[in-house]
């Protein structure tokens, strides 16, 4: 029912970028990539109902952190927010590359999938929360304000919640809002991660 229902609204996203004037390619393009999305996770759960292979696991995953973060992407081109330098733009972008990456690991290591995975995690814990710090400085200080202090608030949360699901040896209620701070740190680095020639 909630994959139908996004459906619709994801078709409904892109005839109206697409179909009236004046068209908004840029936010068209999103849609269609969240349509193209939402129709590859659709498909992975009809192919493989219950599977908890590692692929299934991480398209999963890696899937539904991107459509989130594609989703605040088309929220800011259709409110008209700005875009970022290029330079921003790039730096937010490789640092949404190394968020998709340690969320990846850290599902691997939750899932126990991999013997090296919580070592794994950890270190690219500590790489990739410097570099998010360092994208939401460079935010706050670049014009973007709000979403380089959410960028750093997120980020130290993120370490803080991890801190904790490790010590009390993953809580589902630790592990439920690391998650969360997942998908809004992919979120604002892919927003982040959009030029203002948009």
């Amino acid at each position: 029912m909630t994959a139908t229902l996004v459906l619709v609204i994801v078709i409904v996203v892109a005839a109206l970028a697409l179909a009236r004037p004046p068209r908004r390619l840029a936010a068209g393009r999103i849609a269609l990539a969240l349509l193209a999305l939402a129709l590859a996770l659709s498909a992975l759960g009809v192919i493989t109902p219950g599977s908890r292979a590692v692929g299934v696991l991480l398209g999963n995953l890696l899937g539904g952190l991107l459509m989130l973060a594609l989703s605040w992407r088309l929220v800011m081109h259709l409110g008209g927010w700005p875009g970022s330098s290029r330079v921003l733009a790039r730096w937010a972008l490789v640092g949404a590359g190394l968020w998709a990456a340690q969320a990846a690991l850290g599902a691997l290591s939750g899932a126990g999938h991999w013997d090296v995975a919580p070592v794994a995690h950890l270190a690219l814990a500590l790489l990739t929360g410097s570099y998010a710090l360092g994208v939401g400085w460079a935010a706050r200080h670049g014009g973007r304000r709000g979403e380089g202090a959410g960028l750093l608030a997120v980020t130290g949360l993120q370490f803080l919640l991890g801190t904790s699901a490790a010590g009390s040896a993953a809580a589902p209620s630790l592990v439920l809002l690391h998650n969360i701070g997942a998908a809004l740190g992919m979120s604002l680095l892919l927003g982040l991660a959009r030029m203002a020639e948009d």
